[in-house]
């Protein structure tokens, strides 16, 4: 990951964006093998968690490479030791404790004798009727010949499943880089948009459907530029720049189940996102401040005039409350990085602030000063109550006021480091916790 990307763009709010505060009581978990779990497992020390009322509106939209899930009751991770060694685990909500995804309790995690060695990215479904896993795997080996040895490399999707501790490869790649963009699952499917290229060498996008089952893929609409929205009633949502339309996702033939659900003129170029209720989007060039709101029953367009930071889009949890960060942007001091593409550290969006979903009785949620003013919330996902985030932050060591190579850090395994802290905050009282799973002492 590079700095420069982290810290010169405002902060991107995905889905079921929600409250965000200060810390409180550090809680301490292991963070090193699985560990055996039952409905009646003991609560971690100072662990306390009371149930939702109402799930989040569940959108089936998920992003392979996004650092957070919640799934069956638990919020999915990065727990790896930096430098891209990812293993993926689980934090249980209920309880605190904190298990590997690899069913194997004597697995390392760290050969390719474990099912998910060489983990890039994750990502958690469900699929005919229990959790599994879609798996990016990278990684290289040798194998012993009759003349010498010689080296494979492992490029390919997959889905695991942890109550068989099988897998299936979907695809294999004989590239070294994907980009991970936006995608649906749904039932056995996933939706995702690809890129062809015409005889002319010009980019085109196209719409296809995979069968989680076999990895077989079908193009749904060739050519298609558009950007994936949610599920709703069995019909996935989708916008171009002429319309909004939906289609049947588990028909034979979804391309003859399309229909347009609104007409009008919408960019590309912004996510959207949704509470069920409403599509929020940036507005028009001429008006980038504002949010546009889309009702996805139909009617009139209305406008969220919240003077937010620019493109930092945030959706609540319900159809109560709308949440988005706003603010001045901080200067925290001088930068002598290489390569950094500014000479000051400049932070955006102090203010976490809220609304309904109209606009009206905009507050403050929380104000990142004191000893959060050098940090800013990542990847964040909420599983109706609790808001789970991971962050990043600046240290300035010698309080010079200029901020050096190894002064910006992350709260999740990244550039060799293996730091993996949460901040759990209760989205109805703003109590938090600092869920400490394992802290670097580099």
């Amino acid at each position: 990951m590079k700095k420069t990307s982290m810290m010169k763009k405002p902060i991107l709010f995905l889905l079921s964006l929600a409250l965000f505060a200060g810390c409180g009581t550090p809680v301490s978990l292991p963070g090193t093998g699985p560990e055996p779990e039952t409905a009646s497992a003991p609560l971690r020390e100072n662990w306390t968690y009371e149930p939702p009322e109402a799930a989040p509106f569940d959108s089936h939209l998920k992003r392979l490479g996004d650092k957070l899930f919640i799934e069956d009751g638990y919020l999915y991770f990065d727990g790896g030791e930096g430098a891209g060694k990812v293993i993926p685990m689980r934090l249980n909500l209920e309880t605190g404790n904190v298990t590997a995804v690899c069913p194997d309790p004597v697995c390392t995690h760290k050969t390719p004798d474990c099912p998910l060695y060489g983990t890039w990215a994750f990502l958690p479904t469900e699929i005919e009727g229990h959790t599994q896993l879609i798996v990016e795997r990278r990684y290289s080996y040798r194998r012993k010949m009759l003349i010498g040895t010689e080296q494979l490399d492992v490029h390919r999707l997959e889905r695991f499943d942890p109550a068989s501790g099988k897998s299936v490869v979907l695809e294999e790649y004989d590239f070294e880089l994907r980009g991970f963009s936006p995608e649906i699952y749904y039932g056995q499917y996933r939706f995702r948009l690809s890129w062809e290229y015409d005889e002319a060498h010009r980019r085109i996008g196209s719409m296809a459907r995979m069968n989680l089952l076999n990895g077989s893929e079908d193009v749904l609409f060739p050519g298609e530029t558009a950007q994936l929205l949610f599920v709703r009633d069995g019909r996935i949502w989708a916008v171009n720049e002429t319309e909004i339309f939906s289609f049947d996702a588990l028909a034979e033939h979804p391309a003859e189940t399309r229909r347009t659900e609104r007409a009008g003129r919408f960019g590309l170029a912004a996510p959207y996102r949704t509470d069920g209720v409403n599509i929020y989007g940036n507005g028009t060039a001429e008006s980038s401040g504002e949010i546009r709101v889309i009702p996805i029953a139909g009617g009139e367009e209305g406008v969220l005039s919240l003077d937010p930071v620019p493109h930092a889009v945030g959706v609540s949890r319900t159809d109560t409350w709308y949440f988005y960060m706003a603010g001045e942007a901080v200067i925290l001091g001088k930068t002598e990085i290489y390569g950094y593409a500014s000479d000051v550290v400049e932070l955006y969006g102090g203010e976490l602030r809220k609304c309904r979903p109209d606009g009206s009785e905009d507050q403050l949620v929380f104000r990142f000063d004191g000893e959060w003013a050098s940090c800013r919330p990542l990847d964040t996902v909420c599983d109706g109550r609790y808001l789970y985030c991971i962050f990043y932050w600046w240290e300035d060591p010698d309080g010079d006021g200029i901020y050096r190579d190894g002064d910006q850090r992350y709260s999740y395994p990244v550039n060799g480091r293996s730091d993996c802290i949460f901040l759990r905050i209760d989205t109805e009282t703003g109590e938090a916790v600092k869920i400490v799973v394992r802290e670097d002492g580099k």
